[in-house]
């Protein structure tokens, strides 16, 4: 899978102690395997979602949406759901799904400071995160990652940076931050989360050459480290 100025959430709201992020892992029961997917909500009446993964998911059980706040057009998600039927068929067939997890995800803009009179970096904060996932989707460059954090609704920022000077190299990568600003938290264990930023704020998305991100960040080992993702042709 594998994400305005900031990226910000607290814990638990786009960020989870437990990490759904392997490819394919038992259901609650045993007995059906459930997949986990990023996707954004397509339509309310009734609640269907475009996953980045499997296409068009028909949730049987959309009161799930309503009690979780996650019921308009537009707002990206992660969930975990279970097929009614073979999720490898053809993914421009809706399918009906079961949903037994659902978080919201943040979602933002690209903060550009090629013009901005204020290129500072460091008034984004500079803390560890570990990026461990990232995806080009439909509209989003999605990132993955852990952090630390104490998890007493403490609000960590996460922002997608086009610093000053950046543009696409000769294989056609553009070098992007990620910042984290702890905001102060005392971190008493590792989170994960998930944040998609918005791929038309980057100008150049929209260029033919354009052939994916790299992505500098501090990993707390390396202040330097780069995660390249590549679109998919």
């Amino acid at each position: 899978m594998l994400g305005g100025l900031m990226a910000g959430y607290t814990l638990m709201s786009g960020c989870m102690e437990k990490d759904y992020s392997d490819d394919l892992s038992a259901s609650l029961d045993g007995t059906n395997a459930y997949y986990p997917t990023l996707g954004t909500v397509e339509d309310v009446d009734p609640i269907t979602i475009a996953s980045d993964t499997y296409g068009t998911l028909i949730p049987t059980n959309p009161e799930v949406f309503e009690k979780s706040g996650v019921d308009s057009i537009g707002q990206r998600v992660f969930l975990n759901v279970v097929f009614q039927s073979d999720p490898h068929n053809p993914i421009s067939t809706a399918q009906e799904v079961i949903v037994l997890n659902l978080y919201n995800i943040p979602t933002r803009a690209a903060t550009d400071l090629r013009e901005a009179e204020d290129n500072d970096l460091n008034r984004f904060g500079n803390d560890p995160v570990q990026i461990t996932g990232s995806s080009i989707s439909k509209e989003h460059l999605n990132i993955e990652f852990n952090f630390k954090g104490s998890g007493n609704n403490n609000i960590h920022d996460f922002t997608l940076i086009l610093p000053e000077g950046t543009e696409l190299d000769n294989r056609g990568m553009l070098l992007v931050e990620l910042r984290h600003d702890a905001k102060s938290d005392t971190p008493t264990g590792w989170y994960w989360g998930v944040t998609s930023f918005t791929l038309k704020s980057i100008p150049e998305y929209q260029q033919n050459n354009f052939q994916g991100f790299l992505i500098k960040y501090n990993s707390g080992a390396d202040s330097q480290a780069v995660w390249e993702v590549k679109k998919s042709n």
